[in-house]
């Protein structure tokens, strides 16, 4: 995948928009359901996000390996 790889307007006003939407209104009744603080919730949302950073890295370091010093 392209580094300067950029969503289309069509995406962004379809899939991306309905996913976001959706994403929201779940996290939104688990925080309802839990009955925790919205904290809890952004933690999770960050924690899964975390997840694809590091795939992200990990896969950049498979096409493009560098000595790291400080392992």
């Amino acid at each position: 995948m392209s580094k300067n790889w950029k969503p289309s307007f069509a995406q962004e006003n379809g899939i991306i928009s309905r996913t976001v939407d959706f994403i929201s209104e779940e996290a939104e009744d688990l925080r309802q359901e839990l009955n925790c603080p919205p904290g809890y919730i952004a933690a999770l949302l960050r924690a899964i996000a975390d997840k694809f950073e590091d795939d992200l890295r990990k896969n950049q370091y498979l096409k493009e390996p560098k000595l790291d010093f400080y392992a």
